[in-house]
């Protein structure tokens, strides 16, 4: 409700504001509406500078998010394994501990050591 308040009297202040210029406008010379003209010009150039500013800052960050996009594809297809093997992989240590090993058996045979393991898998 505030909001379209507000939107509503800046539509009127517009309205307003276009009014007077089309007032002005009716009441000046030839030269006047010239000069007027000029200075409109120059300042939808300078409009049109600032457009173009923010259109490139606009792009530059949208190509670095397609780069940060392409890196992270690349890196999760491609480099993904060797990350996962890496000998520095602190998951690596944690999923040793999980591997049951056998008993340990002489040359004859004979249990000289083994493992028990509980229901939920630890040692």
């Amino acid at each position: 409700m505030k909001e379209e308040k507000k939107n509503r009297s800046y539509e009127l202040r517009r309205e307003a504001e276009r009014q007077k210029k089309q007032q002005e406008k009716a009441s000046m010379s030839r030269q006047g509406k010239k000069e007027l003209k000029q200075r409109e010009k120059k300042e939808k150039k300078k409009k049109r500078e600032a457009n173009k500013e923010f259109a490139r800052v606009t792009y530059a960050f949208v190509a670095l998010f397609l780069v940060l996009m392409v890196y992270i594809g690349y890196f999760n297809i491609v480099e993904s394994k060797d990350i996962i093997n890496s000998p520095y992989n602190p998951r690596l240590d944690s999923m040793a501990d999980r591997v049951v090993r056998g008993s340990i058996l002489d040359k004859d045979g004979n249990v000289l050591a083994s493992t028990h393991t509980a229901e939920d898998g630890s040692a």
